[in-house]
């Protein structure tokens, strides 16, 4: 007998908006772990009479009952709910890091092209994981104009994987030399290399197909013999 555990999320997203009057009356519960599993469903259903609950529990006084419910908000339709991007930009300014970071991926999930421009200022943030996120997230957001920001940030060894991603995603041929320099190159490392052959198959660049194979018999001849 295999006995098999069923988490609230699995159970509310069988039953539907059912659950959502419950789920909100959950929100404002003493116990923050049953907050935090109310957040975490009501991003997985979506129903529109949570947006305005869930923005009044960025106010909450635990941190990670704000950072749950910055990542449920990112679920949503930025079209059909624009003060959910307007409350997270907001939040881009916040002193706390971890908070920063989280409102910067749900930006990005939103697609939101007015968070751009300070999404590109924090290409320049102290902190790698900050500056990462912002990457990813101006490569999801996919607006043209980054390309300039997101190029130079190709120097940044500590972002330039999820740089070479963003380039990719961003779709603009204009990188396509700046990749292929990446992927011909020694001076990166092999995982890299395989990022930027990632971003141009992404970007249909069939050119490169059968250096690609090249370099990856060649690295597994490599690690055969290392074995040896």
């Amino acid at each position: 007998y295999r006995q098999k555990s069923i988490s609230l999320l699995d159970t509310v997203e069988q039953m539907g908006v059912i659950a959502v009057p419950t789920l909100l009356e959950f929100l404002q519960h003493d116990n923050n772990k049953i907050r935090y599993e109310a957040i975490v469903a009501l991003g997985a259903l979506k129903p529109a009479d949570a947006v305005q609950p869930l923005l009044d529990a960025l106010k909450d006084a635990d941190e990670y009952v704000r950072i749950y419910t910055i990542r449920a908000l990112g679920n949503f339709d930025l079209l059909s709910n624009e003060s959910i991007a307007e409350h997270l930009r907001f939040l881009l300014q916040d002193d706390d890091e971890r908070i920063r970071a989280a409102a910067v991926e749900a930006l990005g999930k939103l697609k939101d092209k007015q968070a751009v421009g300070e999404l590109k200022r924090l290409l320049q943030e102290d902190r790698s994981d900050i500056r990462s996120t912002a990457a990813a997230a101006l490569g999801n957001i996919g607006e043209k104009t980054v390309l300039p920001a997101l190029r130079a940030a190709l120097k940044d060894k500590a972002i330039e994987k999820e740089v070479i991603l963003a380039l990719g995603f961003l779709g603009n041929s204009s990188a396509i030399p700046d990749l292929r320099e990446i992927l011909y190159s020694d001076a990166y490392t092999y995982d890299v290399r395989c990022y930027a052959a990632i971003s141009l198959l992404r970007m249909r660049d069939s050119a490169i197909i059968p250096d690609i194979v090249s370099m990856l018999i060649l690295a597994d001849a490599s690690d055969g013999y290392s074995e040896k």
